[in-house]
């Protein structure tokens, strides 16, 4: 059976779109970057940071039974999936985990729109910690009359993931720019795949025995429905057409595959597709600016140059043009995270379109000066009773692949990484007696307590 015709009239309203998705990732991880967020015992986002940030983000909420939004710790879960955040756990007791930018960032941001975006959708399509939304009509629990086996099968069989799957098969035959109707698309997945959002394993119904459609539309079409308006919109795979305002709690009454949307489902597919948003391999001329007022511009959509500024600077608005802020703070951050001023204005002068304003580039500098650190680490201390014995242990090969060094003219210090027999036999044969003073740990108790730390559960 062919894909449903597109229709004629189009639609009162359409919803714009922006890649939502894209950019609440991009901006989650520069706040990653500029704020230190310690997960709670629960696995979320502290509240206080969580309102602040949720405010930012452009994602349809996700609401759990309690009415709470799980937008933002949704999104986290995905991110954490696609290995673009991580937990840090502290090195010591006492101390708490902490998220940070992961070591897949760099390829991350080197993708354009159409790869970020295939890479979101494939997840979706198998993730157990996406949430997609109903539509305003779905039939709720409440409404249910159990000692019906049809309405008992039909709520509790859900299997999104294969509804997902089901409902991308169907969209894959739209053509791009073309006005659908949602209705019609729900119908022709009924009379399709009436199962097609429900468990494998199940066998108390089958295709040969159609499903009502009164009581599938207000359960498995609203579900479908829901994907729809939901990550599939979020993701910029469609736009939403309606015939009334959006704002009024009601469904979307149309979509249309976009231009990114087929480029995408083309990659899904292993086809080319020349469209708009096909990457251009083309090196583009800069297109950023650094203005006096330290406003930084991006006048068109580039991921890559986006995800360089995300360390050392504060965001103003992600789009199709986008805009951020240098501060003194933001700057700190960005050197927190291992970038030197050098690093920092080379990338703006590689990024810029013109040279930098030179009020910035010495306010920089100021703002530089005032970071400080300092490096916090476990050593295991050798203590000699002379300065010949403490050369002697300097210049051995052996011991220098331990990065011994010399602390004082009579102590001396080596990793507490160290293979403990290895070191006392390394200094046996220098013909020096070793004495051991405290409780030392040996290197299978810090394994052993590494290990430990693994099996703690993570933020989800």
């Amino acid at each position: 059976m062919g894909m449903i015709a597109p229709q004629v009239q189009l639609p009162l309203q359409i919803a714009p779109n922006e890649q939502a998705m894209i950019f609440d990732v991009a901006f989650i991880i520069n706040a990653v970057y500029q704020q230190t967020i310690e997960p709670t015992q629960a696995g979320r986002v502290p509240k206080r940071i969580a309102n602040k940030l949720r405010s930012r983000l452009k994602g349809i909420a996700r609401f759990d039974y309690t009415g709470n939004d799980d937008y933002l710790d949704m999104i986290c879960a995905v991110m954490d999936d696609l290995k673009l955040i991580q937990l840090v756990q502290p090195p010591f007791e006492g101390m708490k985990a902490h998220v940070a930018p992961s070591s897949f960032i760099p390829t991350w941001s080197a993708m354009d729109v159409i790869q970020q975006t295939q890479l979101l959708l494939k997840e979706w399509l198998s993730s157990h910690h996406w949430i997609d939304v109903v539509g305003f009509n779905y039939k709720h629990g409440e409404t249910w009359n159990y000692t019906n086996a049809e309405t008992r099968f039909l709520y509790f069989n859900l299997d999104y993931r294969l509804g997902r799957q089901t409902l991308l098969k169907q969209i894959k035959q739209c053509q791009p720019e073309q006005w659908y109707s949602i209705p019609e698309l729900i119908k022709k997945i009924w009379q399709e795949a009436p199962l097609g959002l429900r468990h494998a394993y199940s066998t108390k119904m089958s295709s040969k025995e159609p499903v009502d459609f009164g009581t599938w539309v207000q359960i498995d079409g609203e579900c479908y429905t829901g994907m729809i308006a939901s990550t599939l919109f979020d993701l910029g795979i469609v736009l939403l057409g309606f015939d009334a305002e959006p704002s009024l709690g009601n469904n979307p009454s149309a979509f249309q595959l976009t231009s990114l949307g087929a480029s995408v489902l083309a990659i899904e597919e292993n086809q080319s597709l020349n469209t708009a948003f096909t990457a251009d391999e083309k090196e583009q001329p800069p297109s950023l600016i650094v203005q006096p007022n330290f406003e930084i511009l991006l006048l068109q959509l580039d991921l890559p140059t986006i995800y360089r500024l995300l360390p050392f600077t504060q965001i103003n608005h992600l789009g199709m043009a986008s805009s951020f802020k240098l501060t003194g703070e933001a700057l700190l951050r960005g050197m927190r995270s291992q970038l030197t001023l050098k690093q920092i204005l080379e990338t703006l002068q590689e990024l810029s379109a013109r040279e930098l304003p030179q009020n910035v580039v010495y306010t920089l500098q100021d703002w530089a000066k005032q970071y400080k650190e300092a490096r916090l680490s476990q050593v295991l201390l050798i203590e000699v009773p002379t300065e010949t014995i403490a050369q002697q242990l300097c210049t051995n090969e052996k011991l220098l692949q331990y990065g011994i060094r010399q602390i004082t003219p009579c102590q001396l210090a080596v990793s507490a990484d160290a293979d403990l027999n290895d070191l006392k036999k390394i200094i046996e044969k220098c013909n020096i007696n070793i004495h051991f003073t405290g409780n030392v740990q040996t290197t299978r108790e810090n394994n052993s307590y590494n290990q430990l730390i693994a099996k703690r559960p993570d933020y989800r």
